[in-house]
């Protein structure tokens, strides 16, 4: 099973059944058992450079936060944080935006960092380093505005073509039709719209890699905010399953799951390490948050474009 998430990982994305043709299991079925057996404590997506899209990650850190924040159209993804296991009201909420205009009015204690779009590692058998892509913006979505629903619809989710595929048309309703361009609509053909985005994403160079997150307990999921120099990381390498790296223009914001271990490594850092370290956050795990990018609200599939307000 292990290996077979890490072969998923670095595959190419066209839905499960594309990830069971890439990974070398002998039989599909075997894939969904496993997968079923696992519930929801595995998300399997696909994760694009986000500033080909016209896009901009910013992530948020907002102490003392109150649920509207979950309410923001351009979240892609919201978890509750603790700093020090007892407060627990901090929220991270990862947003992708047009520009700066789009950011929420948020309190003066909060942090906003931009940053370019992310890589995941699983350690030991994969380098800590971000690819370099262009981050020029392209025509993608003009082309073809199904890419939009396609990455945003199942972020953060496990979802084959078919399921995707309804997703979406219940999502969208009648307007599905307008973001199949050059052929005549017709719904059955979902899968095949949908095998077609992902191909040109993966044909212009715009996706990066399939996202796979696996929270198994006991587990800890450790979000962090530091300078330039990441000290901070050779300390807790040996405590880490996987990573995710998001340059900001004065250092990273780093997602790390491990075991047990890293809370003590994270905690025992000496303080010349921690002067470089803005923010440790600790996922609360008694806590859901929920929120969802609302393309259908900030993306017009007619012309193109984004909109700053839904």
């Amino acid at each position: 099973m292990q290996r077979f998430l890490h072969e998923v990982h670095k595959a190419p994305y066209e839905g499960l059944g594309g990830l069971y043709r890439q990974s070398g299991v002998r039989h599909e079925r075997t894939i969904y058992r496993w997968l079923r057996g696992l519930n929801d404590t595995v998300s399997i997506y696909p994760t694009v450079t986000i500033e080909r899209l016209g896009l901009v990650h910013y992530h948020l850190i907002i102490p003392e936060a109150d649920e509207t924040f979950l309410q923001c159209p351009f979240a892609v993804e919201a978890v509750w944080l603790t700093p020090d296991f007892i407060n627990d009201t901090t929220l991270y909420l990862h947003l992708v935006v047009p520009d700066h205009n789009a950011l929420p009015s948020l309190p003066s204690d909060a942090q906003a960092v931009s940053s370019t779009s992310g890589w995941q590692s699983f350690l030991p058998s994969q380098p800590i380093a971000v690819p370099y892509s262009s981050s020029t913006p392209t025509d993608l979505v003009q082309r073809n505005p199904l890419i939009v629903p396609a990455v945003f619809e199942g972020w953060g989710q496990r979802h084959s073509l078919s399921t995707l595929w309804s997703a979406i048309t219940v999502r969208l309703g009648t307007d599905v039709r307008h973001y199949v361009r050059h052929e005549r609509y017709r719904e059955q053909n979902g899968r095949t719209y949908l095998r077609r985005a992902f191909q040109e994403l993966a044909r212009d160079q715009t996706f990066r890699q399939t996202i796979v997150r696996h929270r198994r307990l006991p587990r800890i999921e450790a979000f962090i905010l530091s300078s330039s120099s990441p000290a901070w990381l050779d300390r807790v390498t040996a405590f880490v399953v996987s990573i995710e790296v998001y340059p900001t223009i004065d250092g990273t914001f780093a997602r790390l799951e491990g075991s047990h271990d890293l809370l003590d490594a994270l905690l025992a850092l000496p303080e010349d390490v921690r002067r470089c370290v803005r923010g440790i956050w600790f996922r609360n795990a008694h806590r859901v948050a929920r929120s969802r990018f609302a393309y259908e609200q900030l993306f017009d599939p007619r012309t193109g474009t984004w909109r700053v307000k839904p």
